[in-house]
This record gives structure tokens, sequence and C-alpha cells, in this order.
């Protein structure tokens, strides 16, 4: 317990120096060390990253204008999105899902990297 609370505090450390992709970072983790299964590791890392998303947000409103009729497109889309996958999560089977992610991740990683090379 005391090292997958390590692990956490590394992790968030790492997304907070990159300013992103905790959950790419929060799911393995929770798989391969918490022995949880992709659906629940998936919950969960909604979870936290809601939470520092929350935090977050609160921050900025604080020293930033918020351009509403921007963030609200954004959040629709954000929230359907989490109704498909939920609704998605029922018909597909764990190991299907950790395939999808596994592409996922593989492709994203691949475009973050190229557009470093580039940019």
């Amino acid at each position: 317990m005391q090292g997958l609370m390590l692990l956490g505090v590394f992790l968030d450390i790492v997304s907070g120096l990159r300013g992103a992709s905790g959950g790419f970072f929060i799911i393995p983790a929770l798989i391969f060390y918490a022995s949880i299964n992709i659906k629940t590791a998936v919950g969960t890392s909604l979870v936290i990253i809601s939470l520092n998303s929350l935090v977050g947000f609160l921050g900025d409103l604080q020293h930033h204008l918020i351009i509403w009729i921007d963030l609200l497109p954004i959040t629709a889309l954000g929230v359907s999105g989490t109704f498909i996958g939920h609704w998605l999560s029922g018909k597909l089977p764990g190991n299907e899902i950790k395939k999808i992610f596994g592409w996922f991740i593989l492709l994203t990683g691949t475009f973050v990297f190229c557009k470093e090379l580039l940019f």
C-alpha cells in the first residue's frame, strides 16, 4: 500500500510537470500495481482527473477571465463522450477495452512525439 501511495505521488509530480496525461499514467498503475480491473481503473482514473481538473479550474477562476461561450460546447462534448463511453463499456469485455486503450496510448504517444519533433 505504501509503495502504491509513493507511485501515486510520483505520477502526480510527473503529470504536474507535463501539464497533462495523468490518466495515461494512472490507469496502468492501477491495473499493474493495484491489481484493479480495467473498467474500475478507468472509472477511478476519471474521478482523480476530475478532481485535479476542478482544483485547477477553481484556481484559474481567480486569475483568468473565463470565456464561457467557448467553454460550454467543449464541456458538452466531454459530457457526451462520458455517456458514450459508459454505454460502450457495457457492450465491450474488459480485454477488448485493454486492447483499445493500448492502441490509443500508442497512437497518442506517437502523435505527441512527432508533434514535439516538428514544433
